[in-house]
This record gives C-alpha cells, sequence and structure tokens, in this order.
C-alpha cells in the first residue's frame, strides 16, 4: 500500500504537510496530532525518515506518542538525500532498513537531550514514549528504537480502554519503571492494561529495569501478549 504521510526532520525547506518526503512533517508527533494533522483517519501509513524524535519539544513528561486506531507507522527510511529538484526517496516500503538497531530510527524519552551515552537517564525524561490506540488490534509499529522512559516504553491501554497494537521490528532499549506513583514499578519497555493483547514480532528488549516486576513487559489480568522471534536480555 502507498503511504498516506511521510515524516523526516530534514525535509526543512518544504511545505511540512506530510504529503510527500519533499514536504514531510518535521515530527512523528505532528503526523499524530489531529489538531495538525487534521486529514489522519483509520487505513492511513505513515512513513518515517532516519532521526531521532521526541513525543514534545517542550519538556512536557506527559506527552506520548499515541497511536490510531487502524493507521500503520513504519520506520527506516532515508527519505531525501538530495534537493527535491532530483527526488530520490524511498518509493516501495521494501526500500527501507526495518532493523532497528542500525535504521537509526529512535523515538525517545530524553526531552533535554542529557542523558548519557550508556542510556542512563540525567534529565527529565518522558514517562511514557508510546500509547496504544484504545479498543484497536490493528495499529502498527514498526522499525523503531525506542529508549529513555521512566515509566514504561509502551503503554498498552489504560484502565478503562485494552488495546493491542501489533508491534514489529521494535528495539526497546534502557527504560526505567522508577516513578514514585502506583503501577510505575512495573513493566519498563512494555506495560498491558487489563483485557489488553499486544503482538510482539521480531522485537529486542534489552536492558530495561523495574523497581518493582516485569523489566521488560508486565501483564495485568486478563491481558496476554503473543510474542514470536524477539529476543530478551
Amino acid at each position: 500500500p502507498e503511504p498516506t504521510f511521510f515524516v523526516d526532520q530534514n525535509a526543512t525547506a518544504g511545505d511540512n504537510n506530510g504529503s510527500s518526503w519533499c514536504d514531510a512533517f518535521l515530527e512523528l508527533s505532528d503526523a499524530l496530532d489531529p489538531s495538525i494533522n487534521t486529514a489522519i483517519a483509520p487505513g492511513d501509513i505513515i512513513w518515517v525518515a532516519d532521526g531521532t524524535y521526541l513525543a514534545d519539544l517542550t519538556v512536557d513528561r506527559d506527552a506520548v506518542f499515541k497511536l490510531i486506531t487502524q493507521v500503520e507507522i513504519y520506520g527506516g527510511f532515508h527519505g531525501e538525500t538530495t534537493p527535491c529538484t532530483t527526488p530520490d526517496g524511498e518509493t516501495e516500503r521494501s526500500q527501507r532498513n526495518p532493523d532497528p538497531k542500525t535504521n537509526n530510527t529512535v523515538l525517545s524519552g530524553d526531552l533535554e537531550g542529557d542523558d548519557d551515552p550508556d542510556g542512563t537517564i540525567q534529565g527529565d525524561n518522558s514517562k511514557v514514549i508510546v500509547k496504544g490506540a484504545p479498543n484497536d488490534s490493528n495499529a502498527v509499529l514498526d522499525g523503531f528504537k525506542i529508549i529513555g522512559a521512566t515509566r514504561t516504553a509502551i503503554q498498552v491501554g489504560d484502565p478503562s480502554d485494552p488495546s493491542s497494537p501489533n508491534l514489529q521490528n521494535l528495539w526497546v532499549v534502557h527504560n526505567f519503571a522508577t516513578e514514585n506513583s502506583p503501577l510505575a514499578t512495573l513493566g519498563a519497555g512494555l506495560y498491558a492494561y487489563a483485557g489488553s493483547n499486544p503482538k510482539v514480532f521480531h522485537c529486542w528488549f534489552e536492558e530495561n529495569e523495574a523497581t518493582g516486576d516485569g523489566g521488560a513487559i508486565y501483564l495485568e489480568s486478563y491481558s496476554q501478549v503473543v510474542i514470536e522471534l524477539s529476543y530478551f536480555t
């Protein structure tokens, strides 16, 4: 399927309406914000070029990349590498690099840009980086490194609405469940609320730490996760 919207931090000379690599949104948060991207709708597909993306540029620790019902998001593209007079951005999804360990497409919680190279958190980081769409089993997040949360990297559902996204080709690394509040010491890599059933395919969960249970994944009652070809250290 053809992409609906494009995201590339290097598309600074375009219109930034997401309609092409040349006119890509500069931030993934803009592509997912219905008040900015008023055309976003179920069934859309978003392609994201390499770069480090924050859920908020004003150090709002509660901001998240909120997945949208039936919207698919794919990282690992290079976008435009030459002026748009001679476009060379990808035209097929198969042209991207889906490997989150090498494609340099990052969803980061390091809002202040001061974390150590080894992932040690130094300042005010995002509590949660990605949140699943409510009551949806068709949203896709594919091809990203997710790093630097202080509660959980991926929150699946919430107390009132379960969620069951498709999580594919993700490198979930150096996240910490250490917030001083209820449930915030569980599931540093992924926290699934009751009734949620995420699907995890070809992902890496590495060096995530919780002061409670579930350094990598924590499932509440009546939730379950399908895991295939994934790795935990």
